[in-house]
């Protein structure tokens, strides 16, 4: 029941992309953008909500399995990358955070034709 679970809920997200999606422009002849197959669904886990400063975090990308590019940033609210990384393209990075703050953890996946992103939250205490 779990697997029709995800399934269904795969398959919802991916219609509302075909409304809400960004499609991107195709350079590739041999790549048909129109088949929904190509739809982006970005999803991330992460490990906790909430870490001390000097502890890490490990971020995975749980979203369709046609992306073929990732991009992560890791800004405080102030607008400053911070992490190290503070940005990478890394699928499923392990993120070290010394600066106490709240993160805006932002991820986008895409592949030839679409891209879609996620934005999560992470607090790191002293």
């Amino acid at each position: 029941m779990k697997k029709f679970i995800l399934t269904g809920l795969l398959a919802f997200a991916a219609v509302l992309l075909l409304t809400n999606g960004t499609k991107l422009c195709n350079l590739d002849e041999n790549v048909d953008c129109d088949d929904p197959s190509q739809i982006i669904s970005c999803y991330f886990n992460k490990m906790a909500d909430t870490i001390h400063a000097g502890e890490y975090c490990d971020f995975s990308y749980s979203g369709s399995d046609n992306a073929t590019d990732w991009y992560w940033s890791f800004q405080t609210s102030d607008g400053v990358l911070r992490g190290d990384p503070a940005s990478t393209k890394e699928r499923n990075p392990r993120v070290y955070f010394n600066t106490p703050a709240t993160y805006q953890i932002y991820c986008e996946a895409k592949n030839e034709c679409y891209s879609d992103n996620e934005t999560m939250y992470l607090v790191v205490i002293p």
